[in-house]
């Protein structure tokens, strides 16, 4: 963190560092008191330091030359490149979960970040695991050289992109691409320091960079200041600021080192000027055990907001505790700092644009806030912000599960159309009408749906009433039509659930003979539904996903469907048996998607449409007719197999990027169904109780109606 101190007012901003440590460094003097700053005093310079124990370390690795090549020779099976040794040299990358998105290939790629800082060492002296990270877009805002003489730029850039490359370290975004802006300058005046700034945003702005790494500040929290006295000695700097923003671009920035509640100038620039935090993002540091650093100022202040935590590393833990990065002429060096812990949200968010390209920048610092792990006080709080950088969590958002809810309101679509062609189906094999009869059917029914997983399972309920006429063109085919309505619900085991009010018509026309018997429906099914989405893939442990996310959205969904089945009567002595064949498409017109709600993760489709289907056999034993009273009760049995065609699919898109959610229920499903008809010897009426209960490796449904008609 560079800062500086005169009269109270900042002059220009001087390095300064709560410790530097590299290899074989002792640190003299009692550990300074938790969160107050101290000057660390080392036994000898860094650069005499790393000179003497260079001399040291050369005598000792000439002497193990020879061993090490004999050890190679023997051991072929050595990789040159240690990927995890890499990766494990920064403690930092696995607490934020960098690991999650190396394995999906995700770092960063071609994404331009700037670093606006004490410059870069370039050329011939640019760091191994800076090649190809910089590739030559870079200005000193002081008019001359951009080389790094300092060491702090240089330290800032590898945190952000070090190649994957097995050795050294890692950078957040190892394929990232650093843009050096040189803007602090030690002995710089206030001028210069100010024009520098100005120089270095406007230059990277029209290099097409819109993330801003500033791991520099002034004294003290933003409290000692009003927007008067910012304004009367960085007012170029402020509007340079403002410009940033209004391009769609977002600063990241050192919370500072003072220890105070409070971010320091500019981390808190928003509190006093609100048009700067949508693209605003402070960083406070915290420790290898989570919590804040000592030396590390909060989120306090109304800071909180737009504050965000990461890894700044802490000598209280030794080397290791530190954060390991590139320094100057080739060498590493582990250092402690707010400075340390902005670069691993700026790699985040070159993560973040790789992952949703489409999305602007702003967008992305707000799924960084949304996706961090809630540490600290539940919610948004004074010391952590949003909490904990998570960045296993944010490459999770894109998911296919996270537009799952969409391809469940396909599946239960679906599943209301079979319940409703099996009622109306029903009547093809009921007792001949005289001529025209009524008839009416409340249903009620239940599937659990276990897929796995709680993104994908759940419990689909429905609901209804379903009316219609029948009439009998001769002693052998009937015609009818039937309308009705249901409530349906699918509540996701993950709390997302989707509810609609549906209304049914179908034309049916049946045949039915002493040998043969056929039925086909066609209909039609208007869905009116409502989507609350409460939880998404990312949001665990996080602030919206613990209070969840209320995500709502409407649609207005269709399906044209048609059912045929064909069978043949076998009458034996006691039973009537009746195998049959059958088949059934539905073809859903799903509506637009259009979320509304408070988080980032809101989802967007257009129009789509799903086509399934089923094939199979069956077969229905029919008892004779026993008379009880004057009531003939006949029961029967239905047992089919059907085999699913088609997946229960939908596109959506989460910040400009398509996700195709689906699920996939098992395909063969039996079903059993108990039928008892009662018929009145001397009545019009006719009544039927039906039991049906499907059967697959991951849905068991059960279904009751009641059927009551009335013939002419």
């Amino acid at each position: 963190m560079r800062y500086g101190i005169l009269s109270g007012l900042p002059t220009s901003r001087v390095l300064h560092r709560d410790v530097t440590v590299a290899t074989g460094d002792s640190i003299l003097g009692a550990p300074p008191p938790k969160r107050f700053p101290v000057l660390i005093r080392l036994s000898c310079s860094r650069y005499e330091c790393a000179d003497f124990w260079g001399k040291i370390m050369k005598s000792i690795l000439y002497r193990l030359n020879t061993y090490c090549a004999i050890v190679l020779l023997m051991a072929p099976s050595v990789k040159a490149q240690d990927f995890q040794a890499e990766f494990d040299s920064q403690w930092g990358l696995r607490m934020i979960g960098v690991d999650k998105a190396l394995e999906k290939g995700l770092d960063g790629k071609d994404v331009k970040v700037g670093v606006a800082d004490t410059g870069l060492q370039i050329g011939g002296k640019l760091h191994s695991e800076l090649v190809g990270r910089y590739r030559g877009l870079g200005i000193d805002g002081f008019g001359g050289s951009l080389d790094d003489t300092d060491g702090h730029g240089t330290h800032v850039a590898g945190i952000i992109a070090a190649n994957r490359d097995g050795k050294g370290m890692l950078g957040v975004a190892s394929g990232s691409e650093i843009v050096a802006l040189r803007a602090l300058l030690d002995g710089a005046s206030l001028e210069e320091q100010q024009i520098a700034t100005i120089n270095v945003y406007r230059y990277a702005l029209k290099q097409g960079v819109r993330i801003f790494n500033a791991s520099y500040g002034y004294p003290g929290p933003f409290t000692d200041y009003s927007p008067e006295i910012i304004e009367s000695f960085a007012a170029g700097e402020l509007n340079v600021y403002r410009e940033v923003v209004n391009a769609g671009g977002v600063m990241v920035v050192a919370a500072g080192n003072d220890g105070w509640e409070e971010p320091s100038v500019p981390g808190a620039l928003p509190v006093l000027f609100p048009e700067l935090q949508r693209g605003w993002m402070a960083v406070a540091a915290v420790n290898p055990d989570v919590e804040l650093a000592w030396y590390s100022q909060g989120c306090g202040g109304g800071a909180k907001y737009f504050c965000i935590s990461a890894p700044g590393g802490d000598e209280f833990y030794g080397e290791e505790g530190l954060i390991n990065s590139t320094w100057l002429d080739g060498k590493y060096l582990g250092e402690q700092g707010t400075s340390m812990a902005a670069p691993h949200v700026s790699g985040a968010l070159a993560i973040a644009k790789q992952l949703y390209p489409n999305a602007s920048e702003q967008e992305l610092a707000q799924l960084v806030f949304q996706t961090a792990t809630d540490i600290g006080d539940a919610g948004l709080d004074d010391i952590y912000g949003w909490g904990l950088l998570n960045v296993g969590n944010m490459v999770t958002t894109r998911e296919a599960e996270a537009g799952a809810i969409y391809a469940q309101a396909a599946w239960s679509h679906a599943t209301t159309v079979n319940r409703v062609a099996d009622i109306i189906e029903s009547h093809a094999d009921r007792p001949d009408l005289d001529r025209y009869g009524f008839w009416l059917t409340p249903f009620a029914g239940r599937t659990d749906l276990s897929l796995g997983s709680s993104d994908l399972s759940g419990q689909f309920t429905t609901g209804g009433l379903l009316g219609g006429f029948d009439y009998a063109i001769d002693d052998r085919w009937t015609a009818g039509a039937a309308i009705g309505f249901s409530q349906n619900r699918f509540a996701a085991d993950n709390g997302n659930k989707v509810e609609d009010t549906s209304y049914h018509a179908a034309p049916y026309i049946a045949y039915e003979s002493d040998t043969f018997f056929a039925g086909a429906t066609m209909g039609a099914s208007f869905f009116s539904s409502k989507t609350r989405r409460v939880s998404a893939p990312g949001m665990a442990d996080t602030i919206l996903g613990m209070a969840g996310l209320d995500i709502a959205g409407d649609q207005s969904d269709r399906a044209l469907w048609a059912t045929a089945r064909v069978g043949r009567h076998f009458d034996l002595e006691s039973v009537d048996v009746s195998p049959y064949v059958f088949s059934r498409v539905a073809r859903q017109h799903l509506g637009a998607v259009d979320e509304t709600g408070t988080s980032v993760l809101t989802l967007r489709a257009a129009s789509a449409t799903n086509l399934t289907g089923d094939l199979g056999l069956g077969m229905t034993v029919r008892a004779k007719p026993i008379e009880w009273s004057d009531i003939l009760v006949t029961p029967s049995l239905n047992v089919a197999y059907g085999r699913r065609v088609g997946t229960f699919k939908r596109s959506v898109e989460l910040l400009g990027s398509s996700i195709t959610s689906k699920i996939d229920p098992s395909r063969n499903r039996v079903e059993l169904e108990a039928d008892l008809l009662l018929t009145g010897t001397s009545s019009a009426l006719e009544g039927r109780v039906t039991y049906q209960a499907g059967v697959s490796s991951d849905a068991v449904s059960h279904t009751v109606s009641a059927n009551l008609n009335m013939k002419f």
